[in-house]
């Protein structure tokens, strides 16, 4: 009986069970190292792309750092936010008033710019007082913070982003993931193993399996935020400048 949420079994044991169940190797045969390393190949591959879903991944990871009075903050290796893998953007954010400290400290919803296009419309960009905005720039290797306006070390910036599914390096590696992926990324490797064996034919078992899988995870993870509308356009007589972009 499983006593955990987790798949728990190690790269080789998976992608091994993939080029199985696709027929490039016989029950109780050992696969090659050149079949084994490129399975692996198109797992880390898949697996990327799904990390990029919000469908796909599981939870929103909330994580923080204290305003310094510096305009920008990097997230990614050795980045103010130090993490193994940039995300590639931010679902959402807010702020903790940290002065005067409290046991219950204030927080605030950050509106989330979405584009370069949107930060350049702020005129005064070195303004240092209550934020209320942020945009990021998913660069590579870091991503950049652009909190607005700059915070000051009375303040602590919480980012929310989604929990990337990690690639692996080696085929012992151990998969952590929850245990409903398990069908998912199995059915829909063997899939993906087909490009590389296109004489190996996908049965339509196999085919219904994956699309099941997927759609599993996809209705478990999937969340749709409130949605809500800016006070000025729904107040009385508000109108809206075209030219300015702002309200009038």
């Amino acid at each position: 009986m499983a006593t955990t949420d987790l798949i728990q079994l190690t790269v080789r044991v998976l992608v091994t069970r993939a080029l199985r169940k696709l027929g490039v190797v016989g029950t109780g045969q050992a696969a090659l190292a050149e079949d084994i390393n490129e399975a692996m190949a198109d797992l880390n591959g898949m697996l990327g792309a799904w990390s990029v879903d919000r469908w796909t991944v599981w939870q929103l990871v909330d994580r923080s750092f204290v305003g310094t009075g510096a305009k920008t903050y990097t997230i990614g290796p050795t980045g103010t936010i130090n993490i193994g893998e940039r995300p590639d953007r931010i679902e959402a954010a807010y702020m903790i008033q940290l002065v005067p400290a409290t046991n219950q400290p204030v927080s605030y919803p950050l509106k989330v710019l979405f584009s370069y296009q949107d930060y350049i419309r702020i005129t005064l960009k070195n303004l240092s007082t209550f934020p209320w905005n942020i945009f990021y720039d998913p660069g590579f290797p870091l991503g950049t913070f652009y909190p607005w306006p700059i915070p000051t070390s009375a303040y602590e910036i919480h980012v929310l982003t989604k929990q990337i599914i990690d690639g692996y390096d080696s085929l012992d590696d151990v998969i952590y993931l929850p245990r409903p992926f398990y069908e998912a990324i199995l059915y829909n490797l063997c899939i993906r193993l087909q490009t590389t064996y296109p004489t190996y034919q996908v049965s339509g078992e196999i085919r219904e399996l994956a699309v099941a899988g997927l759609a599993r995870i996809t209705a478990s993870n999937f969340a749709i935020a409130e949605l809500k509308m800016p006070a000025w356009l729904v107040g009385a007589g508000s109108r809206f400048n075209v030219y300015s972009s702002f309200p009038q």
